[in-house]
């Protein structure tokens, strides 16, 4: 079950500890048997974390632009490792021995530099201290922005302290981030080993015109049915208009300040525009923004687009940087298409599916509003900081 950010400010004690109790929730499990879905709501607090209970501990306490209703960005920490090699599992103490080392102060900039075959990997600490009870799981990925700026990030590792690793790639440009403030992924909190929602629940959750829910539209008549796979909506590239990144260049791009306004930064020296019909032609190493097909809604639902194998990731292709979708949610979706070779994606071409995910517990009706940068928003849509295109 999904907390709203204004509870979960509303909880946060001096010791920035939060205790999840499953047993005194809105939604009772009083026979011990874990609910699908997300986080459990918050019922009891206390400093130190029970034995043979739920239990989430995020230290130091996340600021209010770092929540949302159903999960929190983490913050670039103050120790940051360069290398050329990826890896799935990472130990702190192998970077120390083997990568480049970098020890900033709180409110230091840093500047991640690209890399179009993705050999500049940088392994950052993250702020938050996180400690959790077995029964719950994490889900990292790159936020929206990150993802529409090239950067592709996943969860590597933890320290002994419990500071998440997380191993950033950026493949387009170059980046400044500011330590303790920057945020570049985002997590969501679900129990483990549980299922997402069936074709059958997915239905049952439709959108009515009395509800907010699950739907996909096009020129306002649902497709959701037609769209169905076995295991949720599949969505399909449109490739009328795309944004297509400018090879990097040092001299003529400066870095983008990660944590600039809203609508700061002109997008000129960064994208150009490719505007096609029945198929865009990508070139390889080139980031690029495309729309998919319809309007997608999500209700009291949270989704996440899979990374296909046997769609376009099965290619020499990265596909989708950022997959994460917030409850509450309603509007185009801004896909990203990076190849290592020449690409051709057609219109009507397979992007990946939709896996929905039911949100157990409480939560204020009011934030079915969403109201992040990206609602509503017609595809492509560059990265927040950038003044917006008139599509």
């Amino acid at each position: 079950m999904v907390l709203s950010s204004a509870e979960l400010k509303d909880i946060m004690q001096p010791h920035f500890r939060r205790i999840l109790d499953t047993s005194r929730s809105f939604f009772p499990s009083s026979n011990g048997v874990r609910k699908e879905g997300f986080s459990p709501d918050v019922s009891s607090l206390g400093d130190e974390c029970p034995e043979n209970r739920t239990f989430l501990h995020i230290s130091p306490k996340p600021e209010s632009g770092q929540l949302d209703h159903d999960g929190f960005d983490l913050r670039v920490g103050t120790r940051i490792y360069r290398t050329d090699k990826v890896s799935l599992s990472v130990k702190e103490e192998d970077l120390i021995k083997g990568a480049k080392k970098h020890y900033l102060d709180l409110g230091e900039s840093f500047v991640l530099l690209p890399d179009e075959h993705g050999e500049n990997v940088y392994y950052i600490i993250t702020r938050e201290r996180i400690k959790k009870s077995p029964d719950l799981e994490f889900l990292v990925d790159s936020k929206s922005t990150s993802a529409r700026v090239g950067i592709m990030t996943h969860q590597v590792g933890r320290t002994n302290n419990g500071e998440i690793i997380t191993q950033i790639q950026p493949y387009s440009f170059s980046l400044e981030v500011i330590a303790g403030k920057t945020m570049l992924s985002q997590t969501v909190l679900r129990y483990a080993g549980t299922p997402f929602m069936t074709i059958q629940e997915i239905l049952e959750n439709r959108r009515t015109a009395e509800r907010k829910g699950i739907d996909l539209t096009v020129d306002g008549t649902s497709v959701l049915e037609k769209s169905l796979k076995s295991r949720g909506v599949l969505l399909h590239y449109n490739t009328h208009l795309a944004l297509v990144a400018l090879r990097y260049n040092r001299d003529n791009m400066p870095p983008i300040p990660m944590d600039a306004l809203k609508g700061s930064l002109d997008w000129e020296p960064y994208f150009e525009i490719e505007k096609g019909n029945s198929k865009i032609d990508i070139p390889r190493r080139r980031l690029c923004l495309m729309g998919g097909i319809g309007v997608v809604y999500l209700g009291a639902q949270y989704a996440i687009l899979t990374r296909e194998h046997d769609i376009l990731g099965g290619t020499c292709v990265l596909n989708n940087l950022a997959v994460f979708f917030h409850f509450g949610y309603a509007g185009e979706i801004t896909l990203e298409v990076l190849p290592s070779v020449g690409c051709t994606i057609h219109h009507g071409d397979p992007a990946g599916e939709i896996v929905y995910d039911k949100i157990e517990g409480r939560f204020d009706e009011r934030a079915l509003e969403h109201t992040g940068i990206y609602q509503g928003h017609k595809a492509p849509m560059l990265a927040g900081m950038f003044k917006q295109l008139k599509l």
